[in-house]
């Protein structure tokens, strides 16, 4: 998180919400509407090849892919496709890690589908939210909580013990469009939702005839309270002071698996915001207006400079997956 940062605009000079949107490509990677309070909406399924533009990846050149042609054109893309190409947003493939190029703070939501058809115990996905050097929240495969606060680091594994084991086990590996997800902060308190898992043979064999899981009649309470529908509560920690503001950061290795729906929603960082309008200032890269757009043919033969985003901001650096943190929450 960029902190200490001095705006400095100048009179006459459009509002901060105008000027992220107007120089959204070099601060952010990608055109992006802003609202007045700078809040901002990623639609991945509708913008098609926008992850890789307001996301950094590390590693091979296929790890992610956000562009339905470039999917098709792979093996394990095909297979993650069928039956799921209408709900496409990222296919991941592998390994790699992604680190967003912007900073959100306070309530966000991150939404998606994750079609994982196949499993192996070495598999780890990751995902990280408020990143900000060593501070973060993480969550590996949805059902454990790691805060760290400046590197000392506290985790809780979900209440729920049929969820506590290895993915593996649980995970519904049979979903042809994915498993629906919900990450949420809204008021300092974090929740990941989750549809519930299937039940399978061994499952009922070990509860009985009925083969009711037990997390059904939770599930059914939170319906109640306005959850909706196949909407669990996998975890959830209250009081989250810090980290208040970061990046958003995905990692996985030993792992092919498909994103659908996703979209990630929030208000950018305000210090992230100015500290990169003073930056872009301090360079003489600054833009006061939006540029007129050239006309589709001049489009197609012109220059594409700008069209895969810029690196910019912070040095945050992703941290790996953290299977062993220190206490518990």
């Amino acid at each position: 998180m960029c902190t200490g940062s001095r705006f400095g605009a100048a009179e006459g000079e459009p509002s901060l919400d105008q000027l992220i949107e107007i120089n959204a490509e070099a601060l952010i990677g990608a055109e992006t509407s802003v609202k007045t309070d700078l809040g901002v909406v990623f639609d991945f399924k509708e913008r098609k090849g926008l992850f890789n533009k307001v996301f950094q990846i590390r590693g091979s050149p296929k790890a992610f892919l956000s562009k339905l042609e470039d999917a098709k054109a792979t093996l394990p893309g095909q297979k993650l496709l069928d039956k799921a190409e209408d709900v496409f947003s990222v296919v991941c493939i592998d390994s790699g890690t992604a680190l967003s190029n912007f900073e959100l703070e306070g309530d966000w939501r991150i939404k998606f589908k994750a079609k994982i058809p196949s499993l192996v115990p070495a598999a780890s996905l990751s995902f990280q939210m408020n990143l900000d050097g060593k501070s973060f929240l993480q969550t590996n495969f949805f059902h454990d909580l790691i805060v760290s606060d400046g590197g000392k680091k506290k985790q809780k594994l979900t209440p729920h013990k049929e969820l506590q084991g290895d993915p593996l086990q649980w995970f519904d590996k049979t979903s042809e469009k994915g498993v629906d997800i919900e990450i949420e902060m809204k008021g300092k308190k974090l929740s990941i939702f989750m549809s519930p898992p299937k039940e399978n043979s061994k499952d009922q064999r070990r509860e009985g005839r009925k083969g009711r899981w037990k997390g059904k009649e939770k599930e059914k309470e939170k319906e109640k309270e306005g959850d909706g529908p196949g909407r669990l509560e996998v975890i959830s920690q209250e009081e989250i002071e810090k980290p208040a503001a970061g990046r958003i950061a995905l990692s996985f290795q030993k792992l092919s698996f498909l994103l659908g729906d996703f979209k990630i929603e929030g208000k950018l960082s305000r210090s992230w915001a100015e500290e990169g309008i003073l930056k872009l200032r301090k360079e003489g890269k600054l833009k006061l207006k939006r540029e007129e757009k050239p006309a589709p043919a001049a489009v197609a033969a012109g220059d594409s400079k700008g069209k895969k985003g810029e690196k910019t901001g912070g040095k945050t650096s992703l941290e790996e997956p953290d299977p062993e943190a220190e206490d518990d929450l």
